[in-house]
């Protein structure tokens, strides 16, 4: 079997509220880290040196980008899809190891697919 956990659908319901919360803050990091990485480029193309106030914040937050990033690994969740929202369970069905799959917004878990599959 390719994960460790298997959630129940109880389970995975019950982390819904916390994976909101998880996914916000990826999404709002990584759009922080892109608009410096694009500041940090044309600095550099000017011939700067980066240093100070905005590469110590730019470090921080891919800190916490990473720390969230382990949540997600440390509970055996697959981010399928930042901008989504969407985070794949692994889970039985039969025996059989499946993903149940929750997209940000909705308020329950309906799907599921094969591991081998991408998509529902």
């Amino acid at each position: 079997m390719k994960h460790r956990r298997h959630y129940t659908l109880k389970e995975a319901r019950e982390l819904i509220p916390q994976l909101e919360v998880w996914l916000s803050e990826l999404l709002l990091l990584s759009q922080s880290q892109a608009r410096y990485g694009s500041w940090q480029k044309a600095m550099f193309a000017q011939g700067y040196d980066l240093g100070g106030m905005a590469a110590n914040t730019s470090i921080k937050e891919l800190y916490r980008l990473k720390s969230t990033m382990n949540r997600l690994k440390a509970n055996d969740l697959v981010l399928v899809d930042l901008q989504k929202g969407r985070v794949d369970f692994p889970s039985l069905l039969g025996g059989k190891e499946v993903y149940l799959s929750w997209e940000k917004g909705e308020t329950d878990i309906t799907h599921w697919h094969e591991v081998s599959s991408h998509y529902c």
